[in-house]
């Protein structure tokens, strides 16, 4: 899956939790955080851990927004 615009994201990671929901299973926040960033992890090159911390710390909230 590709995405055009972090709306697309933010949709993908919603998508993501409701499915879960639905079918009765727990979401654990950092469980899915992990599972999301595992689905998108082909990052290297010398700035590679600058993306991924903040790219943990941004899906982690977007996970938390779509469990509340």
């Amino acid at each position: 899956m590709t995405f055009d615009d972090i709306k697309e994201i933010k949709g993908f990671i919603r998508r993501y939790v409701d499915e879960r929901f639905q079918a009765g299973q727990p979401v654990n926040q950092d469980w899915a955080t992990t599972d999301i960033l595992n689905t998108y992890d082909d990052i290297s090159g010398p700035d590679a851990d600058f993306y991924i911390i903040t790219a943990r710390c941004w899906v982690n909230d977007e996970v938390k927004k779509a469990i509340g």
